[in-house]
């Protein structure tokens, strides 16, 4: 009886060591395979991390199109004219100013600007006009010292400097306020900047300060703006207009009038007749 009782005590224990030790195996299959997942989801992570860097590293910058900001230096720039405002042509948005440049026809010209805020597509053209605020009246300046595409255009304002380049003014151009035109073309806009100056020649004197209403001395001729004429441009389309209206007017007045006294004159001869006539059968 002894000897059974220890059998089965000795089978309990068995049972329970065998037991005991599944359970061991099972909760270390356990832990192995979380710590396998954990290190496999951090190494994935890290490589995430790792090809997020290689692509900010080798990743090409992206251009921000940047607001153009620039102004010319010299020839002098008209006051007040903006560094950064685009797209208003022909002079930004500023009236023909006072000369500060003196020079002769047919001479160099050196145009010097600052670039405050470069932009990596701009081109520049460099344009003349005879003084009046039209941008059909402007004609292309070639710089001596760099190649230009058929339209004047050269490469300029891509990096924060200051530029120059040197124009040849027309042998035919003698003015007492020609406008430069400095116009940087870029792809958020374009900036336009205008200089007065005088180009000393012959025949300036026959005009030299003598247009009026906008109009400008160009070769000893006054070249007036729209709605102006006369030597000096003194006249005046509208003002003339306005005179013919009023003479106009006045014709038509005038033949309302004698219209009218017509037809009442003749009316009356009519009753008078007609008045007799009835008179005379009573």
């Amino acid at each position: 009886m002894k000897i059974l009782n220890f059998g089965l005590i000795s089978l309990l224990l068995l049972f329970f060591l065998i037991t005991l030790v599944k359970s061991q195996n099972n909760t270390n299959q356990t832990l192995t395979s979380d710590y396998d997942d954990n290190d496999h989801n951090n190494q994935d992570e890290s490589e995430n991390i790792q090809s997020t860097i290689n692509q900010t590293i080798t990743a090409p910058p992206q251009e921000i199109i940047n607001s153009p900001q620039a102004q010319v230096i010299l020839p002098i720039r008209r006051r007040d004219t903006s560094k950064s405002e685009l797209n208003i042509a022909p002079c930004g948005g500023v009236s023909k100013q006072k000369t500060h440049t003196l020079t002769n026809k047919g001479s160099n010209l050196d145009l010097i600007w600052e670039i405050i805020n470069p932009i990596s597509q701009g081109n520049c053209t460099v344009k003349i006009s005879p003084g009046l605020n039209n941008e059909g009246n402007f004609t292309i300046l070639y710089p001596i010292d760099i190649d230009t595409n058929i339209n004047g255009e050269f490469p300029c304002g891509r990096k924060k400097e200051i530029e120059s380049h040197q124009f040849r003014l027309p042998e035919d151009y003698v003015c007492d306020q020609c406008i430069v035109q400095w116009k940087w073309n870029t792809p958020a806009g374009i900036l336009y900047s205008c200089s007065d100056i005088t180009i000393n020649g012959d025949k300036i004197e026959d005009c030299l300060a003598m247009c009026k209403n906008g109009g400008a001395c160009f070769n000893g001729k006054c070249l007036c703006a729209d709605d102006f004429y006369g030597d000096f441009c003194e006249k005046s389309y509208k003002n003339n207009s306005s005179g013919w209206g009023w003479v106009i007017l006045v014709i038509l007045l005038l033949g309302f009038i004698g219209g009218a006294v017509y037809y009442f004159s003749t009316n009356k001869v009519l009753f008078i007749f007609l008045f007799n006539r009835n008179l005379l059968r009573g």
